[in-house]
């Protein structure tokens, strides 16, 4: 867009991942002042920037040693929330064939769980974004929720 040779000197470099390393840190630092001073940890404000979809779909879940079904709960550009009567911990890597209907089905994803909670059988899965299946899956759904809006 912006070709004249001045403006590569003249605008700033944009460096997402060192945008978000810096707004991770602002966080974790808020959260400690906030709990040094006495202040409730809950009250500090989250900046989640993740476009996240609400769905409602099943999930299988396999490794070597457990395999079974979910119930996803949502999905974000970096990951999904589900429910399973499975027991998970933090750490286990999974492959996750997903099943959305209306023809939002993608083969055995590669995922780890980041986040258990035990007591609602809910957890946490990180996806690599740049998984090609993911991405597709994540691109259809963004084509579908602006169809809807236009």
């Amino acid at each position: 867009m912006y070709s004249a040779p001045g403006y590569s000197s003249t605008l700033p470099k944009f460096d997402d991942q060192l945008i978000q390393i810096n707004d991770r840190r602002k966080s974790i630092d808020d959260r400690r002042k906030e709990t040094r001073s006495g202040g409730d940890r809950r009250k500090t404000q989250r900046f989640d920037r993740e476009l996240r979809f609400t769905v409602d779909g099943k999930v299988t879940l396999e490794n070597e040693t457990i395999s079974g079904p979910g119930k996803v709960l949502d999905l974000s550009l970096s990951g999904l929330r589900l429910h399973s009567e499975l027991s998970l911990k933090v750490g286990e890597s999974f492959h996750l064939t997903l099943d959305l209907g209306d023809q939002f089905a993608a083969p055995k994803i590669p995922a780890k769980t980041i986040w258990t909670n035990k007591s609602e059988n809910t957890y946490g899965f990180r996806i690599d974004p740049s998984n090609p299946e993911w991405h597709k899956l994540i691109t259809q759904l963004i084509d579908r929720t602006t169809q809807k809006v236009a």
